[in-house]
């Protein structure tokens, strides 16, 4: 972009269609020939199957009918049945014989068809297994260029292909959550550490470069599997967003907590994180209501207010979340979040952490605090 904002249009070439395109015509011709030649050479060798054995004989012989035989089987049908005449050697197998007239045999002129099919045949493999390692080579080469080309697109933060690729005020191709984040704490580029602005601009083309990229085959397993597994991270994030928008409230908490924990491919961000909570504490689901209330206690993502945050915590411990089992715990053990310090409550609620929770976590607190807690009857 020109200092003076306007939008300078570069004319992007593929480098890599038309190679590709070759080399698959090229392959797709090798398979084919190869299917072909085989075929041939099946019906060849039937062509030269004993009438009799039905096999390859391995002392060929040819009858005054024409026929190639097998020695033993043919001396045996003319013992039997002495309809066929003379028999000669079917030496033609290994070059051409020519018989003369002797005792009623006609005089006949073997041509050994097969010996130059078999060398034509021969030779055709050869040239395809040629053209084969040919091909091979070549895909191998356009497989390296490819994979180049797609570490040209590999995002500056996460080393990944991204996506849902935006370009930056650094023409540079990130992942939208990757530098969205970054762009919240920081006003440099992650590229080239200069100073940038938050603008992000859609990079279409990019995203329909890298999908054609991952679909060829051509790019390195791990590049392949990292941007696989992003893009089923965004589709189940997606089906939840639309859920949740359709006032599901598990869809709700469960891109709470993604935000909480910065997974499913989304940043960690506990400004989100409290507004899912929220809208999901609204609605009575009692995990959210949970997330909310600590949310509210600790300040995170947001201002704390402990009277309403002891309001939703206490809701969601009788609906039987453990998270605010544990809060309940702590501030009356501590004497925190305006509760005052009660060792007998704070005993009830972390013993209910411990006998009816499962998060390894929030079990190993509560008996850590219940252990500093006074005895029972001081």
């Amino acid at each position: 972009m020109d200092s003076d904002n306007s939008v300078v249009v570069v004319k992007v070439e593929n480098p890599f269609k038309r190679k590709l395109e070759d080399t698959e015509l090229e392959l797709a011709l090798t398979e084919s020939k190869a299917h072909r030649i085989s075929g041939v050479m099946d019906s060849i060798v039937d062509n030269w199957l004993c009438p009799i054995t039905l096999e390859l004989p391995i002392d060929p012989v040819m009858a005054e009918d024409g026929k190639i035989y097998e020695r033993s089987a043919i001396e045996q049908w003319l013992r039997e049945k002495m309809t066929i005449g003379h028999i000669h050697p079917a030496y033609s197998l290994l070059e051409p014989v020519t018989m003369d007239s002797d005792n009623s045999v006609v005089v006949v002129k073997v041509e050994n068809p097969f010996k130059r099919k078999l060398e034509d045949t021969e030779s055709e493999l050869a040239l395809t297994e040629r053209k084969h390692a040919v091909s091979e080579r070549k895909a191998r080469r356009i497989s390296g260029v490819m994979d180049s080309i797609a570490d040209n697109w590999l995002c500056p933060i996460t080393l990944e292909l991204p996506i849902d690729p935006v370009m930056a005020e650094d023409c540079k191709i990130y992942e939208r959550s990757a530098i969205e984040q970054w762009l919240r704490t920081k006003r440099t580029s992650p590229s080239t550490n200069n100073h940038m602005g938050r603008h992000l601009f859609p990079a279409t083309q990019a995203k329909s470069t890298i999908e054609a990229l991952v679909k060829s085959g051509a790019v390195s397993d791990d590049k392949v599997k990292a941007w696989k597994a992003k893009l089923k991270n965004e589709k189940k994030v997606k089906k939840w967003r639309e859920a949740a928008e359709g006032g599901d409230t598990d869809a709700m908490f469960q891109l709470a907590i993604s935000y909480d924990n910065g997974t499913y491919g989304l940043p960690k961000d506990m400004k989100q994180a409290r507004e899912w909570h929220k809208r999901g504490a609204e609605l009575g689901n009692v995990e959210c209501m949970g997330g909310y209330g600590e949310c509210l206690l600790y300040g995170l993502g947001g201002d704390k207010v402990n009277a309403l945050g002891l309001f939703y915590t206490s809701r969601a411990a009788q609906g039987g979340c453990c998270l605010s089992y544990l809060a309940l715990g702590i501030g009356f053990a501590e004497g925190s979040y305006g509760l005052p310090q009660d060792a007998a409550q704070a005993r009830v609620w972390l013993t209910k952490v411990i006998t009816e929770g499962s998060d390894k976590e929030y079990i190993d607190t509560a008996e850590e605090l219940l252990a500093e807690l006074p005895p029972m009857y001081a």
